[in-house]
């Protein structure tokens, strides 16, 4: 999984005919400028780019809104153009977007309903229930609010259709996977109470609302990234102190803009990071950033960017005592990015591993019969609960027919909102597709499937590979039909040439892809199995010690999940090796230090000993083990489609 991820940060470009003379130099220069900039470091060519409102300048008799628009369109079709590579323009849906006080056209705002909202805002503990409660319903109080935003959903609708809001509330949340880490983001409507200098502290955001929809939205993500016009020192005091708690608790990244002022605000739990204008009058009041996270060293940094008023050219910007050098270093990311790089415990070292190429337990029948029923039906979805060995048993299954000799294509890890776009990039390159951001052909399944035929005659045989593949079901099905369409269109014009498994937590519904499909169940290991495992795993010179049979191994069974129906856990199961292993003790000497443990949180208690006590520098071996909470990873509890 990709550890580095970089943005460009923009805000307040104020597109206007009248001002046209004096701000196009600022954007032209900044397209010139960042071309360079990308030229001379391709490092920082940004995979995301976000804009935090204030796009156009608003309604003019002059320079109607959609005008200014259609300048927008241009500009972002340039900054794409530079943000690319290899002479590809970077995919529109890397970009996003979020309304400002601009946006909005002031000839649609309701004056009656609007100072209804102004006073409400002086008393917001009375009225803040009824405001998210009226945005949740879409009132026609709140469908006239919105009113005023008309012009700017038809440019996101027309432009940037993967963040449209077709329930016209102009939020949305995204996960955009980028080599297997996916980041979340969530873009706000703070505009849509907007009407002029009175909204200062008085704009109300319907914020449990809006932040509840999207701890929802982007509960897979790998990174979360808030985008929101206003500071939220803007909203009235009751929807300031919740977005506060909430987005200390919620997300990573904080971006925002209107201020027209750069400023980067680090804390434990997350980093606020606010853009200067692209369009602005005076010096201090211009500035772009472009962010870049590691990761892997929990760091990142900052780079600022300036232009000074009347002059042709952007340059690095310093801020005294933070970023001397235009550079303003984030030493430590957010505790909870800190803590995510626990949830795939690091390899055991070599030195403390017996360095044996891992087998394959008690799987020989269900591979065998896996085999078989992909011989007989393209798709196989394989499912059971998490740990229980799916990954393992596929790729196994690569080895043998018929997968075996054809191309596999990476693992590709589907979320709720992936789109048949993002699906059909990560399918594209053994039909012999060379265009880098290629678009899923559409229409029902027998025209996806004359498009293909029509423009990839020569496909290579492969085999798909699609992880949590119950993100894209309903109990009916499919969540959406243009996945269900591309997905049946892509085998009715392929046949046999390509096979598809799905790997997924739980029983798929029937008739999900026809007559089309075999299943395949993954359950726990059986106390046989166990034993042999146990066995294979022994130290050198410590197979007796390691042998288990009668009530001990029924009592390893027990612990690790078996009986009652259940097999042993094999996620618990190769923790329980590793750690006794790596203290030098037997799997039941490491058991019954853990004595009295329920079942599903032996896993918990397991995986402290292995970060503690085995991997830690300083570990010394059998101490006793400090508590450690990430018994979520390995829950017995299988996920339900509605997730």
């Amino acid at each position: 999984m990709r550890t580095m991820l970089t943005w460009l940060h923009i805000s307040d470009i104020h597109f206007n005919k009248k001002t046209g003379w004096r701000d196009g130099v600022a954007t032209d220069s900044l397209i010139h400028y960042l071309f360079n900039l990308f030229k001379a470091d391709k490092m920082l060519i940004p995979d995301l780019i976000f804009c935090t409102g204030d796009i156009s300048f608003g309604e003019t008799g002059s320079d109607p809104l959609a005008d200014q628009y259609q300048t927008a369109k241009k500009f972002f079709d340039e900054l794409l153009a530079v943000c690319g590579n290899d002479s590809t323009p970077m995919d529109k849906e890397r970009l996003f977007v979020v309304p400002g006080n601009h946006d909005i056209n002031r000839k649609n705002v309701n004056e009656d309903a609007q100072e209804t909202l102004t006073s409400w805002a002086t008393d917001p503990a009375k009225h803040v229930e009824k405001i998210n409660q009226r945005f949740e319903d879409r009132s026609v109080a709140h469908m006239d609010a919105f009113r005023r935003l008309d012009e700017y959903a038809k440019f996101v609708r027309s432009y940037l259709p993967h963040q449209d809001d077709i329930n016209g509330r102009h939020c949305f949340t995204k996960i955009v996977t980028i080599d297997g880490l996916r980041v979340g983001i969530a873009g706000f409507n703070s505009a849509w109470s907007c009407i002029g200098p009175e909204d200062d502290r008085s704009l109300w955001l319907a914020a449990e609302w809006q932040f509840n929809s999207a701890k929802i939205g982007l509960k897979e993500a790998h990174v979360r990234i808030g985008l929101m016009h206003h500071p939220i020192d803007w909203l009235n005091q009751s929807e300031r102190e919740l977005s506060n708690r909430r987005i200390s608790t919620d997300f990573d990244f904080w971006l925002h803009g209107h201020s027209h002022s750069t400023w980067v605000l680090p804390a434990q739990s997350n980093i606020t990071i606010a853009a200067g204008a692209v369009g602005a009058e005076t010096s201090d009041e211009f500035g772009v950033n472009l962010v870049k996270i590691d990761l892997q060293n929990h760091s990142g940094s900052v780079y600022l960017h300036k232009r000074k008023s009347g002059g042709t050219s952007w340059t690095s910007e310093s801020v005294e005592e933070h970023a001397s050098e235009g550079v303003w270093p984030l030493e430590n990311l957010p505790s909870r990015l800190r803590k995510a790089a626990l949830l795939s415990p690091p390899a055991v070292p070599a030195e403390k591993t017996n360095n044996r190429i891992p087998r394959l337990f008690g799987r020989q029948i269900l591979l065998k019969a896996a085999s078989e029923k992909l011989s007989s039906k393209p798709f196989l979805l394989v499912y059971g609960l998490r740990g229980n060995g799916k990954t393992s048993l596929i790729k196994e299954l690569a080895k043998c027919a018929p997968l075996a000799g054809k191309e596999p294509i990476p693992l590709f890890t589907v979320t709720p909102s992936t789109t048949a776009d993002e699906l059909f990039r990560q399918l594209a390159a053994p039909l012999g597709e060379t265009a880098e951001y290629p678009k899923s052909p559409h229409g029902d399944i027998a025209m996806i499937a004359e498009e293909i035929k029509r423009r990839y005659p020569n496909p290579r045989p492969a085999w798909v590979w699609i992880d949590r593949a119950h993100h894209m079901l309903t109990s009916d099905g499919f969540k959406d039909p243009l996945i269900r369409n591309l997905v049946l269109g892509m085998h009715a014009a392929l046949g046999e040439q390509w096979h598809w498994i799905l790997e997924l937590r739980e029983r798929p519904p029937k008739w999900l892809i026809g007559s089309h499909y075999s299943e395949c169940e993954v359950p726990g290991l059986d106390k046989g199995s166990l034993s042999e495992c146990l066995v294979d795993a022994a130290p050198d010179g410590r197979k007796t010690d390691w042998t288990y049979t009668g009530d001990q191994l029924k009592s390893i069974y027990q612990w690790l999940g078996g009986g009652q129906g259940n097999q042993a856990h094999p996620q618990a199961i190769q923790l329980l090796i590793a750690v006794a292993d790596g203290c030098g003790q037997t799997p039941m000497a490491v058991l019954q230090r853990h004595r009295g443990t329920l079942e599903e949180e032996i896993e918990s208690k397991l995986l402290g000993d292995l970060y503690y006590n085995v991997l830690s520098a300083d570990s010394a071996p059998c101490r006793p083990p400090i508590p450690i909470h990430l018994g979520h990873l390995f829950r017995f509890k299988p996920a339900t489609y509605s997730d």
